[in-house]
């Protein structure tokens, strides 16, 4: 399941993509209706921890299962869909919208493939169907449906604070956290909380936001004790993440490739090496012009090359490898026989060089 961050930066989410709320309220759901228990594994960046979610029992309760015969009124409904998020509109075309016209509720939850078209006799749900949002036309009948909330956190209770809950509380048990990079995670969380505070303070300021707003994110330091204490973190050195004591520590094979930054010969020789010793030879391009480069390059030191868009199955031994690929580092695995390149160690890492700005010259009078 993907579980992406509501804000690219704090405080956006509102003109941000709903497709990524969608997202979000979808692995909610399917993490609360996990009756079976099935494991599930959450896919999602650091920074998604930080915004407040809803409680699982608030979310519940937003949820909907309403089948045909179910006593509803639907004036309570569209109430109800409202508080959870859903925009009511005259004609359903997109998820998240609700619409009452007479006995027909419309609905289009997120976590659905397309729209629903309630009919109520009285408070009595008579019939359901589904129905294309274009053409607004029924393609068939449905016994029941399941509706989700339209967004994952509640507005501020009577206090005006935000209460709220981060996705680790929607499993069943506390899971497994694994954590890629424990430095660079903690990184981007801080640097967010200071973009946030920096964003706040000036809206505040500017009278566009109330310090009560400012409260839809938890602190970096309540997010930072969970992840060291529940936290597999992957590491390329023990001992390299800073304010991080590991209880246990797992050692590997995998160690860092070594970087050439334009030592050709050099590089060219460990390949070589490499191939000689049947190793799996991994080089990667940013772009198809340093692929077809790299491939002349190698063919003509006489190495047997194959060049794919993308490494779909497992690279042969004794050959070099090239695919379009990014990645901050390569590395090595003696146990799996494969050696990673990727730019970084074919050409160094490299800086973006800004453009110097011409300084303004005196007008020299012409009389």
């Amino acid at each position: 399941l993907l579980f992406p961050a509501s804000d690219v930066m704090p405080f956006e989410a509102a003109q941000g993509n709903r497709e990524s709320l969608w997202i979000r309220v979808s692995c909610l759901h399917r993490l609360l209706s996990n009756e079976n228990r099935d494991p599930y594994v959450v896919v999602m960046p650091v920074t998604a921890l930080l915004r407040k979610l809803m409680p699982p029992q608030g979310f519940r309760d937003g949820c909907i299962n309403l089948s045909v015969g179910a006593k509803l009124l639907p004036d309570e409904m569209v109430r109800n869909l409202v508080t959870y998020g859903y925009e009511r509109v005259s004609s359903v075309e997109a998820k998240g919208e609700v619409a009452l016209r007479g006995g027909i509720l419309d609905v289009f939850p997120p976590i659905a493939d397309y729209p629903y078209r309630i009919e109520f006799f009285y408070d009595e749900v008579d019939s359901i169907r589904g129905f294309d949002p274009e053409t607004q036309v029924s393609t068939h009948m449905l016994d029941e449906v399941s509706i989700s909330p339209a967004a994952d956190h509640l507005p501020p209770d009577n206090s005006g604070t935000w209460d709220g809950t981060t996705i680790l509380e929607y499993f069943p048990e506390m899971p497994l956290v694994v954590v890629d990079g424990y430095n660079r995670c903690m990184d981007a969380l801080k640097e967010f909380e200071q973009i946030g505070a920096e964003v706040a303070s000036a809206r505040i300021l500017a009278g566009t936001m109330t310090p009560q707003d400012s409260s839809i994110y938890f602190p970096v330091s309540m997010i930072e004790p969970r992840l060291s204490d529940l936290s597999l973190v992957f590491e390329p050195f023990a001992g390299t993440a800073r304010g991080f004591s590991p209880r246990e520590m797992i050692e590997t094979d995998i160690t860092l490739q070594v970087g050439f930054s334009g030592r050709w010969q050099e590089m060219i020789q460990e390949i070589k090496q490499l191939v000689s010793d049947k190793q799996r030879v991994v080089l990667l391009a940013g772009n198809r012009e340093r692929l077809d480069l790299l491939k002349r390059w190698l063919e003509k030191e006489d190495l047997w090359v194959s060049a794919q868009e993308s490494v779909l199955e497992e690279p042969l031994p004794g050959v070099a490898t090239l695919s379009l690929g990014s990645g901050e580092s390569g590395f090595n695995c003696v146990s799996l026989g494969l050696s990673v390149f990727t730019e970084t160690e074919l050409y160094g890492r490299t800086k973006v060089r800004r453009e110097k700005r011409a300084r303004p010259r005196k007008k020299i009078p012409l009389h």
